[in-house]
């Protein structure tokens, strides 16, 4: 029954904020939508839906919607600015940017590849895992650090795409790509790879606004075929996940049956150890979580702090004895200050969303481009909420990431130019 209570509010605010932004993944729909999936599941498979602590899961995404609400005071049609510019590198920064990546992408890829006959396990998938897990990759340095540029790339070369444009783009994007795809499989990490088709697909929805841009959202057959992918992209990469947790647990790995029970299982475990977790009792952590960033670089420094893992200890639930160390965006925060902190941390968290929203749909030019972007990585912590939380556990990232994005899109690179059609 509190599941169902939390599924309505899910949908009643789906509707709301709908009706508002007129766009299915304007971010508080979307995140409802999820909210609202999980909910639904809860109540179909009854995991811990009648707990009354289960009410606090309808906090997230209340709160982050009206932080998103009070940010942007505007719909999203009389926010929207059409934009005909053309934003491209030259073709001597595009082989300088890339000769770089290449060189230091081709070193990481030595440096896995190398010790496969170590590390050998019955696939290849195991045995690069191990590798990343045994080996100390930060020895690596600066060849380790070109993964976040690489992801922010691809986007920036979409952009630069009209209905005609020169060769080379098309050829270095398809390059970049490949790259930035290869790079996320061999890290073994399945936030890499989600990471990176979140960011590349989500800006360019957002962007998708201006009717000149080939992902356009003007051309109706244009925006059916975009959102049919962006579901099944998404769908594929989550059964995937879901399908490698627990896999012995359902008594068969294959099959639809197997795909969509592993699916609605893994989506669904993470708020029901929540639950399990805040009824067992904890200890306030008094911020450890939020400001795990000061206290690395406190650490650092030479000072005398714990620095907590960015993955949390695991926990069996009661139900079928499944396993997850996922516990929802809620749990650090609650940890942290307790329930009442974690409700203003979201409603925080909807503010600078709904403020990077408006600006990637109100700027123009190259600010329309930076902004969409940042827009895009937002959505990253955004669909991994009902799941754990990879914002302020992940500070670090998103600031290198936001580093980057001003760079790619500085004046002094990403230059105005008309193209030449033919």
């Amino acid at each position: 029954m509190v599941a169902f209570l939390c599924f309505v509010l899910n949908i009643m605010l789906s509707i709301i904020t709908y009706m508002n932004y007129r766009h299915i993944f304007a971010p508080p729909v979307l995140l409802n939508l999820m909210w609202g999936f999980v909910n639904l599941l809860n109540c179909l498979l009854g995991w811990n839906s009648n707990e009354i602590e289960y009410l606090i899961l309808s906090l997230p995404p209340l709160m982050f919607t009206l932080g998103f609400l009070c940010s942007t005071n505007k719909s999203r049609a009389n926010a929207i600015v059409n934009d005909d510019s053309t934003y491209v590198y030259s073709k001597r920064t595009t082989f300088i940017i890339m000769s770089i990546m290449i060189v230091l992408s081709a070193y990481y890829f030595y440096f896995m590849f190398s010790r496969i006959e170590s590390y050998y396990s019955e696939n290849l998938w195991y045995t690069l895992r191990k590798i990343v897990w045994f080996e100390d990759i930060k020895e690596l340095g600066i060849f380790n650090y070109p993964g976040i540029p690489l992801f922010l790339l691809p986007t920036i070369f979409i952009f630069s795409l009209k209905k005609k444009t020169h060769r080379y783009i098309k050829s270095v994007l398809i390059l970049v790509i490949l790259i930035a795809f290869v790079w996320s499989i061999i890290s073994t990490s399945r936030t890499q790879t989600f990471t990176l088709i979140i960011i590349t697909l989500m800006s360019q929805i957002v962007y998708g606004f201006n009717k000149d841009n080939l992902m356009s959202f003007r051309d109706r057959r244009k925006r059916k075929r975009l959102i049919a992918f962006s579901v099944i992209l998404i769908l594929f990469v989550f059964i995937y996940i879901s399908s490698q947790k627990n896999p012995d647990a359902y008594g068969e790995t294959s099959g639809l049956y197997f795909a969509l029970k592993s699916l609605a299982n893994y989506t669904n475990l993470s708020s029901a150890c929540f639950v399990e977790w805040y009824k067992g009792g904890f200890e306030f952590r008094n911020g450890s979580n939020s400001f795990r960033l000061i206290f690395a670089i406190l650490q650092r420094l030479g000072m005398n702090v714990n620095v907590v893992n960015t993955t949390s200890g695991g926990l069996h639930i009661a139900y079928q004895g499944y396993y997850s160390n996922a516990f929802t965006v809620a749990r650090n925060y609650v940890e942290d200050f307790g329930v009442i902190y974690m409700a203003f941390i979201l409603l925080f968290f909807g503010w600078i969303h709904g403020k990077t929203y408006k600006k990637a749909l109100c700027s123009e030019g190259r600010r329309r481009i930076r902004f969409s972007i940042i827009c895009g990585f937002l959505y990253v912590p955004l669909m991994y909420q009902i799941f754990t939380d990879q914002y302020l556990n992940v500070l670090s990232q998103w600031i290198q990431y936001l580093i980057w994005v001003y760079v790619l899109t500085s004046k002094s690179l990403l230059r105005e130019k008309k193209i030449e059609t033919k």
